[in-house]
C-alpha cells in the first residue's frame, strides 16, 4: 500500500468489473482528486471508441491465460483532453485461482506520443517536397546502388523511379565520368563528419544513351 502512494506515476487497483481504487498520481494525471474518482471506472475514464480495444488487451488475463501484459491506450482528461499512456497490468488472484483485481501501472507517453506525430508529419512534408520537385532526389549507397529517386527522374532522363532504384552509378555514366564521380565520393566520405558537401559538374546517361550534362550536389 506504501509503494502503491508512493509512487510517482499513476496506479490502480482496479475490479474485474471495472471499478478503480487509484493512487494521488494517477488522479493528477487525469485532472480528478481522488474522491472524485471512487465509483468510477476505468470504462468512464476511456474514450467509447478506445474500450473494444482495451478489453480485447486484458481479456486473457481474466481467462487466466496471460498473467500481466503491456498495451498502449488512451485516457480522457477530466477537462475531456486525451492522454496517451503506457500500461502494465497484472491480475491478482485468490488461492483458488478467482481474479481479485487488476494491479495497472500508468506512465504517460503523450511527449513521445507529440514528439512521434511531430516526426511523422515532418518525414511526410519532406516526401511531399521530394515527391514534387523538379529537381532530382536520389539517395545512394555505400555500394553506389540507388536506394531512393524521387519522380523527377523520368523528366531528367527518361527512366522511372523504380527502373533507377536498385542499379548502380556506374550503370548511368561512361567511365571517365564515374571515375570523376567516384572520386568525388572517395574525397568527400574521407572528410568524415567534417565535409560539408560538394558541388560538382559532370555528365550522365539518359535512357537512350545521349550523353546528359548535369550539376550535382552531394553530401
Amino acid at each position: 500500500r506504501y509503494v502503491f502512494e508512493a509512487a510517482n506515476v499513476g496506479k490502480s487497483m482496479t475490479l474485474p468489473t471495472g471499478e478503480v481504487d487509484t493512487n494521488q498520481a494517477f488522479a493528477d494525471f487525469l485532472g480528478y482528486t481522488r474522491d472524485e474518482l471512487k465509483g468510477k471506472r476505468w470504462q468512464d475514464l476511456t474514450p467509447k471508441e478506445d474500450i473494444d480495444a482495451a478489453e480485447q488487451a486484458i481479456a486473457p488475463l481474466l481467462a487466466g491465460e496471460k498473467s500481466a501484459t503491456r498495451f498502449e491506450k488512451r485516457y480522457a482528461h477530466k477537462n475531456g483532453e486525451l492522454l496517451w499512456a503506457d500500461v502494465s497490468v497484472a491480475m491478482r488472484r485468490d488461492a483458488d485461482g478467482n481474479p481479485l483485481y487488476f494491479m495497472t501501472t500508468v506512465v504517460d507517453i503523450g511527449t513521445r506520443k507529440q514528439a512521434e506525430e511531430a516526426l511523422r508529419r515532418s518525414e511526410e512534408y519532406h516526401r511531399l517536397l521530394a515527391e514534387n520537385t523538379l529537381d532530382v532526389i536520389w539517395i545512394i549507397n555505400l555500394d553506389l546502388k540507388f536506394a531512393y529517386v524521387n519522380p523527377a527522374i523520368t523528366s531528367l532522363t527518361g527512366h522511372t523511379p523504380s527502373e533507377w532504384i536498385g542499379s548502380r552509378l556506374p550503370e548511368h555514366c561512361d567511365e571517365e565520368n564515374f571515375g570523376v564521380m567516384a572520386q568525388v565520393i572517395a574525397d568527400e566520405m574521407a572528410k568524415g563528419p567534417e565535409g560539408g558537401g560538394v558541388i560538382f559538374e559532370t555528365e550522365m546517361l539518359e535512357k537512350n544513351g545521349e550523353s546528359l550534362p548535369v550539376e550535382i550536389h552531394g553530401a
